[in-house]
């Protein structure tokens, strides 16, 4: 949770070092947690995608990727919890697929 400004708390709205004079007051707060299929889901369809947009138009990895995506699109229903699984299953198979279009990804910051 942060109270901050558009530009952070600093002194005057602006990026300065913390105002200590500025107070919050709290009026509403909601408590989640991720789900434990839909976040993984989400995390690995984004991955697909972006492999997908951002591999050559032209290459097989690209293609497959966009395939993978139309195939989780097309089990995936939000109101029907049992497709989600496979469609985790699918997504995962497929990252988890080794051979010529492996990649290696590093993870850095926060989720």
């Amino acid at each position: 949770m942060a109270c901050n400004e558009m530009f952070g708390n600093g002194l005057n709205g602006m990026i300065n070092a913390p105002d200590p004079n500025k107070y919050y007051s709290l009026s509403e707060v909601s408590i989640a947690t991720p789900h434990p299929v839909i976040q993984p889901l989400y995390r690995d369809f984004e991955l697909i995608r972006a492999l997908a947009k951002e591999l050559d138009k032209d290459s097989q990895g690209a293609a497959d990727a966009l395939a993978i995506g139309n195939r989780i699109i097309n089990v995936f229903r939000v109101d029907m919890e049992d497709t989600w699984e496979p469609a985790l299953k699918i997504a995962r198979e497929f990252l988890e697929r080794k051979g010529i279009h492996n990649h290696h990804f590093t993870a850095i910051g926060n989720w």
